[in-house]
């Protein structure tokens, strides 16, 4: 058995600004607020099923700014009940404090991450796990869809 922790951050970067934190994407404007409802979604879900196959669907599906319609569909089709409170969230300051929480985290790896998915196992990161987590999953999604 493993918990499985998803930090939807990948290659982002934050700037404390006078305003507050700001997020710059690897993929442009869209990844970063994509970043927002999910992090609301990893903080508010509280069935961790629900939670991993919450963000499943928008990863399947993110790539417009279409962000409160898909989210509202994803949980429509993953029957998650708290997509009031995740719109809430993303729409307001929570959103940003979460996302700075997995920002920290995410600049906090050791060894640094250096793509993504980055897998850590029991606190670290080698190739082995990489390798077989990756692997498994793919094949998971592969499956599935």
């Amino acid at each position: 058995m493993a918990t499985l922790n998803l930090m939807p951050y990948g290659n982002a970067h934050e700037t404390q600004t006078a305003s507050g934190w700001e997020f710059t994407c690897q993929h442009g404007e869209a990844e970063c607020q994509w970043n927002l409802v999910e992090s609301c979604s990893k903080n508010l879900i509280h069935c961790p099923y629900k939670s991993f196959e919450f963000i499943n669907c928008i990863e399947k599906s993110d790539q417009g700014t279409n962000y409160e319609d898909l989210a509202k569909s994803c949980a429509t089709e993953t029957n998650v009940d708290e997509i009031e409170d995740i719109l809430s969230c993303y729409n307001g300051e929570d959103a940003i404090k979460y996302e700075h929480e997995i920002a920290q985290a995410t600049e906090a790896l050791s060894p640094a991450h250096t793509y993504v998915p980055w897998v850590v196992a029991q606190g670290e990161h080698n190739d082995d796990v990489q390798d077989a987590v990756t692997s498994n999953l793919l094949k998971y999604v592969c499956d599935n869809y």
